[in-house]
């Protein structure tokens, strides 16, 4: 079995980066509201921002296998 890197089309990167920066700032903010501290909207935007921008980056390849 030979195995090969394919790149991940960067629409769907983009989709995939945008639903993961929501998710991070909703559970974020969740944690902090039932934690009883302040909201800190920039707080969540900036971290889901960069989150989502080095996920899209480390996982730009997917491996499949070689058609014969």
């Amino acid at each position: 079995m030979v195995l090969k890197r394919e790149k991940i089309p960067l629409k769907i990167r983009i989709i995939v980066g945008v639903i993961q920066a929501v998710a991070l700032a909703v559970a974020l903010g969740l944690w902090d509201y039932y934690s009883g501290e302040e909201l800190q909207y920039g707080r969540y935007v900036f971290q889901g921002i960069i989150f989502s921008l080095l996920m899209s980056w480390m996982f730009r390849y997917k491996v499949v296998e070689e058609k014969k």
